[in-house]
């Protein structure tokens, strides 16, 4: 932490090394034959790494609130964009690879998979606001912008009932529910010390 506040440039640089050291990985694992079974090994992987991620995301602004440090909230846009990356990827494989496009074959998976709507629904979100997450969409919806981007909070409880209710190592994803219930803990508390604030500066004047 100290190197990279020393140093601006290597910040964002070890963030976009981070981001894609998990992708290099399982190329090279999968260009030397080290996975068993490459489909599953791809569609678990860059899942789980989509989540990370997000989580990595949604803890920048509590850590800038803790620290001050003004470069954890430019790194929570390069995050959320490689989470939405890497589920993307997730969605791509699972579809392309594990179901092979067959599209009668995904709708019964649908029916019977619970876990499946609320990752469609997650990564759904996770691309619209990566979308609008430039100055152009900011300044083109003004107020409107804040509010449509604290909606990563929903995609992150979408994203968290996707893995548990898989059912598969369930007590692996019970941390991430935890730092993610952590998350939104801290998420609350800041509106609600941010909301007292400004109330307390509208009526300042007329105590005066």
């Amino acid at each position: 932490m100290v190197l990279i506040r020393r140093n601006w440039r290597l910040g964002p640089l070890l963030v976009h090394i981070a981001a894609l050291a998990p992708a290099a990985a399982l190329a090279w694992h999968y260009g030397q034959g080290l996975l068993p079974d490459p489909v599953q090994a791809i569609v678990s992987r860059t899942g789980r790494t989509a989540l990370v991620l997000l989580l990595a995301s949604l803890a920048c602004a509590p850590s800038y609130a803790l620290t001050g440090w003004t470069a954890l909230l430019r790194f929570r846009r390069t995050l959320g964009l490689y989470a939405s990356l890497y589920a993307g990827g997730h969605a791509l494989a699972y579809v392309g690879l594990d179901y092979g496009l067959d599209w009668d074959l995904l709708l019964e998976a649908l029916q019977k998979q619970r876990h499946i709507l609320p990752g469609a629904l997650a990564l759904v979100l996770l691309l619209t606001l990566s979308l609008t997450s430039t100055d152009y969409w900011r300044t083109r919806l003004g107020r409107r912008w804040k509010k449509l981007h604290r909606l990563v909070y929903l995609a992150g409880a979408l994203a968290m009932a996707h893995v548990l209710w898989m059912g598969k190592s369930a007590h692996v994803s019970y941390p991430y529910a935890t730092v993610l219930g952590l998350l939104l803990v801290l998420r609350i508390w800041a509106m609600v010390a941010d909301g007292s604030a400004r109330r307390g500066e509208a009526e300042s004047p007329a105590r005066h």
